[in-house]
């Protein structure tokens, strides 16, 4: 090789060196997703289980006898269809989701939805669950 060539291609990886560390920096958050959600583990710790298992989102079945403008956001229920709750954790659950209902020691409620990337922590809003839908 050639000695303009040499100095064209040293050119190239230098002005290319700012796009690579760019192309590592916007992909270390995609490449290790759990590192990012476990951060909510932590919070797991020392509290009481109070339900794990399938949650299920309930949105307004519009022309039922519903109200849809007084609908909660965010409403989940749990499988077995005894408990509701609004929760801040409800964007996670796309369609069916697991995860567990946990109380600290203060008896506050949370929930955490279990993720492909980890641990997604939610407040807990106990809401009157509808009658059959």
């Amino acid at each position: 090789m050639n000695r303009s060539c040499r100095r064209r291609l040293a050119s190239r990886r230098q002005r290319a060196a700012p796009l690579r560390a760019l192309a590592v920096v916007l992909a270390a958050p995609l490449a290790c997703p759990i590192a990012v959600a476990q951060d909510d583990i932590a919070a797991l710790q020392g509290s009481t289980i109070v339900y794990a298992g399938i949650f299920e989102p309930l949105d307004c079945p519009f022309g039922r006898r519903f109200d849809c403008m007084t609908w909660p956001v965010n409403l989940l229920r749990t499988k077995d269809g005894h408990a509701c709750f609004a929760t801040s954790a409800a964007e996670s659950c796309r369609g069916v989701c697991q995860g567990v209902l946990a109380a600290d020691k203060e008896h506050r409620v949370s929930l955490f939805v279990l993720e492909r990337g980890g641990i997604t922590r939610g407040d807990v809003r106990p809401v009157h669950c509808p009658g059959s839908l």
